[in-house]
């Protein structure tokens, strides 16, 4: 009985795998292409690293012999150049084995659960990937009009799916096969359990690793950040340019975060702006307390808004409000830029602000009160409560004192009430 129904499933199964995976499009085997190609230029960037790495500590300390250090290298160049072919391989698109078809199925699964960049591990783990370092993953690149980052999230979930199911396959094929050759069910429980995990584990790895490699990186950025941070302010206090105060700093440590200041540096001298070099590091950097706040508004029911405020300077760079704009995306969180809605607002800069275009006078903080309280009864779960006895009576108080305290300093500043 146990054999028909393992061979049921079994056949059932490869039936639907083979029905989905002929329905995938070429845009998704083109996909599973590219991100085969980074998958092997990262192994190859991650090598060098720790190849780089082992070099200096071994001519620092010599903890290794010299012909032994040498022999290591060898290895590890040799796996470098295996990478690197690799990569050319599919970069070229001459290559697509039986593993990237077990994906394709991945991707067709993905799609009958409905499963897409407003759902929670997706978007979790799109930003993982902008977080790694690699830089086709940091955000704002893309490909084809899509994140490369959401690209590579996608594939990475496609992949741990497919594997899985695959997994159950083979499990249920190895299971048949034992029973057939006589085994107790005690063997073929655990070949039925290797063959799934060994399926499992070639998924969930990369996986895996994409996801700790992020988290390992944030945490050196998080405990270098605050040094990293008060050098430059301390030599911009003393009189040194910013450029300088990068620069200086940058060379005082070879810790994770003084390499991306590094960084910095090498991409203005190729060109970019100050500005737009450091909102590149940012995006390279998790938003490690923006993002604690998402989660506990998130926790305590709160419905969080990302607002850019009114004020026409400092200058807020295109690089910023692209910045911003991504981060809601990822999040799933509404952003309202009141730059871009003046005319919405009604606020007129030379009469509703009190410095000249940075902070709301009386008139200015109405009319967008009077807006954003608009726009939340229309787009949030935000209803008007001031039909309730005790709340009416607490609200009628507090706006009869703001009517006193308002027509005082009108009477202060000699404005006619009238106006």
């Amino acid at each position: 009985m146990i054999t028909i129904v393992l061979m049921a499933v079994f056949t059932l199964g490869v039936l639907f795998f083979l029905a989905r995976a002929a329905m995938a499009d070429r845009s998704a085997a083109a996909e599973i292409v590219l991100c085969r190609a980074w998958s092997y230029r990262f192994a190859r960037q991650t090598l060098v690293e720790q190849k780089e790495e082992y070099i200096d500590k071994n001519n620092k300390y010599h903890t290794v012999k010299e012909k032994k250090a040498a022999k290591k290298i060898k290895e590890w160049d040799k796996q470098i150049a295996a990478y690197e072919k690799n990569e050319n391989t599919y970069y070229s698109g001459q290559k697509f084995s039986v593993l990237d078809m077990i994906t394709l199925f991945g991707y067709q699964l993905l799609a009958a659960m409905k499963l897409d960049g407003n759902n929670d591990l997706l978007r979790k783990l799109t930003s993982s990937c902008e977080h790694t370092g690699y830089i086709e993953l940091e955000r704002g690149q893309e490909t084809g009009e899509k994140k490369n980052s959401s690209i590579y999230a996608f594939y990475l979930l496609a992949s741990l799916f497919s594997f899985l199911y695959v997994g159950v396959l083979l499990a249920c094929f190895l299971g048949v096969l034992t029973i057939a050759m006589g085994n107790a069910l005690t063997g073929v429980a655990m070949t039925m359990a290797v063959g799934f995990g060994g399926c499992a584990l070639y998924g969930y790895v990369p996986y895996d690793n994409l996801r700790a490699k992020a988290k390992k990186r944030q945490e050196a950025i998080d405990l270098g950040f605050p040094n990293a941070i008060s050098e430059i302010a301390l030599l911009v206090m003393a009189g040194m340019s910013v450029t300088k105060a990068i620069e200086e700093t940058a060379a005082s440590d070879d810790s994770l975060m003084y390499r991306e200041l590094r960084l910095v540096l090498k991409e203005m001298n190729q060109g970019s702006t100050v500005q737009g070099a450091l909102t590149r590091l940012q995006c390279r950097c998790d938003n490690k307390y923006l993002d604690k706040m998402v989660e506990l508004c998130r926790e305590k029911g709160v419905e969080l808004v990302l607002i850019k405020a009114p004020s026409l300077y400092p200058y807020w760079y295109p690089q910023w409000e692209e910045q911003v704009e991504a981060y809601a995306a990822e999040k799933g969180l509404p952003y309202i830029n009141f730059l871009e809605i003046q005319e919405q607002t009604g606020i007129d800069y030379r009469t509703d602000t009190y410095d000249g275009g940075l902070h709301m006078n009386l008139s200015g903080a109405e009319k967008l009160s009077r807006w954003l309280g608009t726009w939340l009864m229309e787009n949030t779960s935000l209803t008007d409560r001031r039909g309730e006895a005790g709340l009416s009576a607490r609200w009628e108080e507090k706006l009869a004192a703001y009517e006193a305290e308002k027509a005082r300093q009108y009477e202060f500043y000699g404005i006619e009430t009238g106006n």
